[in-house]
């Protein structure tokens, strides 16, 4: 559950005034009980009160949330392909067989604008399993493929098949955790909820009232639901795609996400399919652990430097009298470039000048710990920006980070050719520098008019309403 969006002139949706740690739940109206956390921000969204079905009264121990986060970890981990293995296999050169990491990417790409309209319709769980289903029969015809046009065309099918299970369990996830469910028809839960107040009311409501009681929502459904959710507006099949370019508009958005994955992350592809490269003399087992200092950077900036971090910033500021806004989610950003130019720049010296392999996994260390910090900036700045348009901004968000890695692995080996490790890792290190520092700058700076000029969308999730757009 996350905090709501502060506008700068007062809303509807404005979060409560105050930071009283006894205020856990304030009366605004007549009608309306709103709740907020300790530190005096307004809940978002809000838990309907008295409904054994909301995941918003679940507890975080509740089974269903640990079984995705197992889930999201068990299918998060796309394989690499042991390089020398398929130049032998398939009498490829290394530019080719860096095709094969480029390839899923382009799967993962395109499966959000393919499969988030029938996830707004159906629920997750059923896309997740076809998604998990496709990855599976795809990666043994990978296993088997002849020839490498039939393997790459294998592995497309594979990340196709992993976007399904990634994206939409992590999405599940979120919604489960921090957001509300897509697909639990709140808006009418809500007015259920308010209406039950007076017997006049009832009477007078009594077809709005009675309805949301026999709604099926939540745990309700079957495990693989298959017929469109009771109690939302579905989506048009077009709409996730005309949304995505819709969210141009909204220009805090594409500047944020667009900067991250085409000056930052995909760098990432860079440092994964040169491994092998980097350490030629190294068994493909061995070059697999060279990958633990990244994982244990990721983890560490994951717990210490990311989700929390940013919500105790924002929580800082607004104890000082600040109103909130998404833009102090942008904080973290500065350092996360710091942290990953320096990764990479050490990375690059240590492969050209041939230090001892525990420099490189110093260097992997600050490197992964400065992305997944910059990652969890970048989408919480996004989703803070636009709550009610979550599922919009994080299909646009996995188009983007996979579209970067798609590009990648096309033109890192002639640049490692040309120039050596040490100066195409400089020049990558530059480029965050010099591209994110002043254009991240400059939102968090002018975010706020941004936001203001492009105005509110003209759609919701499938939760809040989902006005067609």
């Amino acid at each position: 559950m996350q905090d709501q969006q502060e506008k700068e002139a007062p809303s509807k949706r404005q979060q409560l005034a105050g930071n009283d740690a006894e205020n856990i739940a304030v009366q605004t109206d007549s009608a309306e009980l709103v709740q907020v956390t300790e530190n005096g921000l307004k809940l978002f969204p809000q838990p309907v009160a008295g409904d054994a079905l909301d995941p918003l009264n679940w507890s975080t121990t509740n089974p269903s949330i640990d079984r995705q986060l197992l889930h999201v970890h068990l299918h998060h981990d796309g394989d690499v392909p042991s390089f020398p293995a398929l130049q032998e296999q398939y009498s490829a050169t290394l530019e080719q067989v860096n095709w094969t990491v480029a390839i899923p990417a382009l799967g993962l790409s395109l499966g959000p604008l393919i499969f988030a309209t029938p996830a707004d319709s159906i629920g997750r769980r059923p896309i997740i399993v076809l998604g998990t289903a496709v990855a599976l029969a795809a990666t043994v015809g990978a296993a088997l493929a002849p020839t490498l046009p039939s393997y790459m065309a294998a592995r497309f099918f594979q990340g196709l098949g992993w976007s399904c299970a990634i994206l939409f369990a992590a999405v599940l996830l979120a919604e489960l955790a921090f957001l509300p469910e897509t697909l639990y028809p709140r808006d009418l839960m809500a007015a259920s909820s308010a209406l039950g107040g007076s017997d006049s009311a009832q009477e007078k409501n009594s077809a709005t009232s009675a309805a949301p009681q026999l709604v099926r929502r939540t745990k309700e459904l079957p495990f693989l639901n298959v017929a469109p959710i009771p109690g939302i507006q579905h989506p048009n099949p077009l709409d996730t795609i005309v949304r995505f370019f819709k969210t141009f508009k909204y220009t805090v958005v594409p500047i944020s996400i667009v900067t991250y994955c085409f000056a930052w992350y995909w760098w990432v592809l860079s440092v994964v399919t040169l491994v092998p490269v980097a350490y030629p003399d190294y068994a493909p087992n061995i070059q697999g652990l060279l990958f633990i200092g990244l994982i244990l950077g990721t983890l560490v900036s994951e717990v210490l430097f990311s989700g929390r971090l940013s919500d105790r910033l924002v929580i800082h500021f607004t104890k000082r009298g600040a109103v909130k806004t998404p833009e102090m989610r942008l904080w973290l950003i500065y350092p996360a470039v710091i942290l990953t130019a320096v990764g990479l720049v050490v990375w690059g010296a240590s492969i050209d000048q041939q230090y001892h392999w525990m420099v490189g996994q110093v260097a992997f260390a600050l490197f992964g710990a400065g992305i997944q910090m910059g990652n969890t900036a970048v989408c919480a700045y996004a989703v803070d920006a636009y709550p009610l348009q979550s599922m919009a901004v994080m299909t646009f968000y996995a188009v983007m980070l996979n579209m970067s890695a798609f590009v990648d692995p096309f033109f890192i080996v002639p640049w490692i050719e040309a120039a050596g490790f040490t100066w195409a890792m400089a020049g990558h290190a530059l480029i965050t520098v010099g591209v994110c520092l002043p254009v991240f700058a400059l939102l968090h700076r002018f975010g706020a008019r941004l936001r203001g000029a492009a105005g509110e969308p003209d759609w919701t999730n499938p939760e809040f309403g989902g006005a067609r757009g």
